[in-house]
């Protein structure tokens, strides 16, 4: 088995940028946590987000992934309706 290369990733959609120090995480992620990446991104849940990881898998060997995002609960008011993908810019309203 290949040794494990991690990519830690942090939403700061939906208010977590406002609420928590998404760079001390990294930080943090990446001192203690021994994660061999750690990025910050505004909304892990929209295209550029998803691409961000999968480049990391692609060219950078990342072969285990932590995402640090809300939840489906973070937001009850969302309209369970709406796809995976339009999430990013109802987070972004709310």
């Amino acid at each position: 088995m290949a040794d494990a290369k991690i990519g830690a990733y942090i939403c700061k959609g939906c208010g977590l940028g406002e609420r928590l120090n998404t760079a001390q995480l990294a930080t943090i992620a990446t001192r203690e946590g021994k994660v061999a990446i750690a990025k910050e991104h505004e909304f892990l849940c929209n295209a550029a987000g998803v691409a961000m990881i999968k480049e990391d898998i692609e060219k950078e060997g990342v072969n285990r992934v932590v995402i640090a995002a809300c939840s489906r609960r973070a937001r009850p008011t969302r309209s369970p309706s709406i796809p995976p993908r339009s999430r990013a810019s109802t987070c972004a309203k709310a």
